[in-house]
């Protein structure tokens, strides 16, 4: 086995299958913009210091223009802004559907 100083090559090769080809992992990380839409979407509001410190975004009024076109196309959920006592912008999303949508139910969001 070739085990040059290079550890990346050698966690490439003990990553190969029989035949010789790369083996993926099987999950997909899930984007900044999802991890930001599942945490509004439970209730919480988020301001954007808080979004760069736990997901990383940078651009926060981006981030939720394009959450914004994708959640409420439906007019299911609302993307609501808030001001705070420091006069940052509160992001959030509210649910507007049916109550007795168990999808809903089964996620938490409605009783």
């Amino acid at each position: 086995m070739n085990r040059d100083k290079n550890p990346t090559s050698f966690y490439l090769m003990n990553r190969r299958n029989f035949e010789g080809a790369y083996i993926m992992p099987n999950t997909t990380p899930m984007s900044k913009k999802r991890r930001v839409m599942d945490y509004l979407a439970s209730g919480r509001t988020l301001t954007p210091n808080q979004a760069r410190s736990r997901f990383g975004v940078g651009n926060m009024r981006a981030t939720i223009s394009n959450i914004k076109s994708q959640v409420e196309a439906y007019g299911n959920w609302e993307v609501v802004t808030s001001p705070t006592a420091t006069g940052l912008t509160s992001y959030g999303m509210e649910f507007h559907g049916d109550q007795d949508n168990p999808f809903a139910v089964r996620a938490g969001i409605i009783d």
